[in-house]
């Protein structure tokens, strides 16, 4: 039964932490990218004064999505449900092997 609950625990916890990796890196790739679209239009600017170009702004806006307390929950609740499935782990092999020596 422990090795039922240590792997149900391991799994939720991988799908968490997957999930929150997922959402962090699609918000990096669109900060990245505006960063990149910021850069091209700057340096395109430099070179041809007339040039009327536009940049995006608030762009840290889509990294502070990570520190909102939804997205800490999930890494904590991740973590520790892989710290809480580890141990169960630990303590159904830990009874498997002390039952031949209680006999």
């Amino acid at each position: 039964m422990l090795g039922i609950i240590s792997a149900l625990c391991s799994l939720i916890g991988s799908i968490l932490l997957a999930y929150r990796v997922y959402k962090i890196l699609g918000t990096f790739k669109t900060t990245l990218s505006l960063h990149e679209h910021n850069i091209n239009h700057l340096i395109y600017k430099s070179n041809n004064p007339d040039y009327m170009t536009f940049t995006f702004t608030g762009s840290h806006e889509a990294s502070e999505e990570f520190m909102q307390k939804t997205g800490i929950k999930l890494v904590v609740s991740g973590f520790a449900l892989l710290g809480i499935g580890a141990l169960l782990k630990v303590i159904e092999l830990t009874i498997a092997l002390a039952q031949p020596l209680l006999k």
